[in-house]
């Protein structure tokens, strides 16, 4: 969704950016600030947006407010803290703000869908973050979801409000002055909860994506143009979808779509079409109740199969694909009891995908054959009811260990690895009451990882200082706001510290924010080093891998990449410096089609170099492909481009729709890889077919010529 910022927490998944600090503190005193800094939104917020309000540059928070009919605006103070709010009317409980120019002034206006009195309200904005009295305009019943884009193409930007009680799409016009004309509405799926714009057959022409949650499915109604849209196409999902992934099932180069079916006890497979849509789901059956579902290649042969997670069959199933967005049937294997995440990493180092899933009383541990096949599991005991995993070298012998928060015994158990996916008994320490979250960290800038953790119940976040050697002290206990249920690391206030952010649910389970705040815990010492690396993404083409990686504080930080194969042992093979965003990216060229190959970084800290984000990556096999006549349509001189996967004889052939052939060349002396021939022979304007054929396969692609 273009323009506006989605914060999603799931239930028992935390992702954490921490940093390390090279000067310890010298007296023992509170860690964090205290109290906490909480900023009150008046209650019951639906919905937040960021951006600057008044022209300073900083970032500022606007939140919509369902219970008090308002939206609340927080100038920010550019260190983390804000100023004191500002209220401002609403239609009847507002659930989705969006921020965008609505008058062409240059000064960012609000709108907001309100759910109950459907209607938006234009607040147009006076540059100095505040904000004239709201314009209502009419929309379909219960609007819950407003976007802001050019539907017409008349530069001026126009609405579209989804609405949930009336399963409509409305679209209301800008008059470029912050007004807009009568809605016209466009049919959806049913209970639609959200509505993006883009283009997604690329076309040149604004489309809709409406997201239906009673009817599980995604509606795409494509532009017309001058504001008019086609009559919705419906993507369906299994029942009650809990858990997407997304990648490429099918080998063709475009994104798909796989839900975990939680009621229907199955995953679903939606196919890419490369233009935003997707094709009909295919279904495969699972264990009861599949929580979670990953993406990865189980069995080496360069395909992804698919992991789920079964809570109530207490098992994990293994479907192996066929690399053409069919899966076999599939294997189960046991899990502890109640299984809610799975994993797939290689946790022995032995170059094959193994199994981690968390759930019940431990974490079970499926090392892999290499074949798609799984040994039986290992459990690893921790507290009771452990509901949050994290994972990180503890005691710095460079072997991944667990921390897991444990709800039902108000514990956090660590799990020191012995380096072959096998794990020492566990050792407890006291955290608050209901632990419901853990994130890793060095916090007090020893250089030795710390934990932290959200406790539900007695409304604090505890912290745990590491000794270095896998030991942990006493836990320090910070008040945040109601139920906090997760816990992040960051640097919020740009001091180079690592802070501390809650999420205060008010109650269970974490969909709202009842109590409208957010703890900010602010970091009272410590000097920054680059720590906790994670893996952004990593993509792999028949000759070349593109890996990113994410530290919060890597400008001006080299790292080393390290590459090892099955074959070979990690070796050295760049130093590459952070981009000044954390970002660090790797390109290796020096890939072989079919192998399989692991990737980390190297990071100097206190004299010695740590490890982080390590993955492995197959790279694909070449197949026969044909793109085309390069360019299509073709003016002047003729060109084509394909792939050829091996050195046996290939033809390439350029026919009329007649089937009258033009031209015939061999190809296959050009060798295995990608290729642009230059065809060279002018042709007569019109319609062809260009054909590539080897080894009994044929490939066509059409093209046309221009003159």
């Amino acid at each position: 969704m273009r323009g506006r910022l989605a914060v999603i927490a799931i239930p028992g998944l935390l992702m954490a950016v921490g940093l390390a600090c090279t000067v310890p503190c010298a007296v023992a005193a509170p860690l964090f600030s205290a109290p906490f800094l909480s900023f009150d939104t008046g209650g019951s917020p639906t919905s937040a947006a960021i951006g600057d309000l008044n022209g300073d540059g900083k970032p500022d928070l606007v939140a919509a407010i369902a219970g008090s009919n308002t939206v609340t605006v927080l100038l920010s103070n550019g260190d983390g803290s804000f100023r004191a709010k500002t209220d401002y009317a609403t239609g009847i409980y507002p659930s989705c703000v969006a921020i965008g120019d609505l008058n062409g002034d240059g000064k960012p206006d609000l709108v907001v869908a309100n759910q109950v009195s459907n209607t938006v309200s234009v607040l147009l904005g006076s540059g100095d973050g505040s904000f004239r009295a709201k314009t209502d305009f009419d929309t379909g019943s219960g609007p819950i979801s407003v976007a802001v884009g050019d539907l017409n193409g008349d530069g001026k930007p126009d609405l579209a409000v989804a609405n949930f009680y009336a399963n409509t799409v409305s679209m209301l016009l800008g008059n470029g002055d912050g007004s807009f004309g009568a809605k016209t509405d466009f049919g959806t799926g049913t209970n639609p909860i959200f509505v993006a714009i883009g283009d997604v057959n690329v076309d040149g022409k604004p489309d809709l994506a409406v997201g239906n949650n009673s009817s599980g499915s995604v509606s795409v109604l494509l532009g017309k143009g001058g504001g008019g849209f086609g009559a919705k196409s419906d993507f369906w999902t299994g029942t009650l979808p809990y858990s997407v992934v997304i990648g490429d099932l099918n080998g063709d180069g475009r994104p798909d779509m796989a839900t975990a079916n939680w009621n229907a006890g199955s995953v679903s497979l939606l196919p890419g079409n490369g233009d935003g849509s997707f094709g009909a789901k295919s279904d495969y059956g699972t264990g009861t109740y599949p929580i979670a579902v990953a993406i990865g290649d189980l069995n080496g042969d360069a395909r992804l199969d698919l992991a789920v997670a079964n809570n109530n069959s207490n098992t994990v199933s293994v479907l192996l694909g066929n690399g053409n967005g069919s899966f076999a049937v599939k294997t189960d294997y046991g899990t502890g009891s109640q299984p809610t995440s799975v994993t797939i990493g290689d946790l022995n180092g032995d170059a094959k995908p193994d199994l981690a899933v968390a759930g019940g009383v431990g974490v079970s541990v499926l090392l892999g054959n290499g074949d798609g096949t799984f040994g039986g599991k290992s459990d690893y005991g921790t507290g009771s009811n452990p509901y949050s995993v994290a994972i990180g070298d503890l005691n710095g012998d460079g072997k991944p260990d667990l921390a897991t928060a444990n709800w039902g015994a108000n514990t956090v158990s660590v799990l020191l690895g012995n380096g072959d996916a096998t794990f020492g008994p566990k050792t407890d320490y006291a955290a608050g009451v209901y632990p419901y979250s853990v994130a890793i960290g060095d916090l007090d800038g020893d250089g030795k990882p710390d934990l932290a953790l959200a406790d539900y119940e007695s409304n604090t976040v505890s912290v745990l200082l590491g000794k270095g050697d896998g030991s942990f002290g006493a836990k320090t206990d910070y008040g945040t706001g109601n139920s906090p249920y997760s816990v992040a690391i960051a640097d919020l206030n740009g001091d180079g510290r690592p802070d501390l952010v809650a999420v205060n649910s008010g109650s269970f389970p974490i969909f709202t924010t009842s109590d409208g705040t957010v703890s900010v815990l602010l970091n009272m010492g410590g000097i920054p080093t680059p720590t906790m690396l994670a893996l952004v993404d990593a993509q792999a083409t028949a000759g070349r891998v593109e890996l990113r990686w994410f530290g919060a504080s890597m400008a001006g930080v080299t790292v080393t990449v390290y590459r090892q194969t099955a074959q070979a042992a990690w070796a050295a093979v760049a130093s590459i410096p952070g981009d000044g965003t954390g970002m660090v990216r790797f390109e290796d060229a020096n890939v072989q089609p079919g192998a399989r190959y692991g990737y980390r970084l190297g990071v100097r800290e206190r004299g010695t170099e740590k490890f982080y984000g390590e993955t492995w990556v197959s790279v694909p096999e070449l197949a026969l492909a044909l793109e085309g006549l390069r360019p299509n349509p073709a003016v002047g001189e003729l060109a084509a481009a394909f792939t050829l996967p091996s050195v046996s004889p290939a033809r390439l052939e350029l026919l009329d729709v007649a089937g009258r052939m033009w031209l015939a060349r061999e190809v296959g002396d050009l060798g295995v890889g990608s290729h642009l021939v230059r065809l060279g022979r002018t042709v007569p304007a019109g319609l062809y077919w260009l054909r590539l054929t080897q080894g009994g396969c044929s490939l066509f692609a059409r093209g046309a010529v221009l003159r």
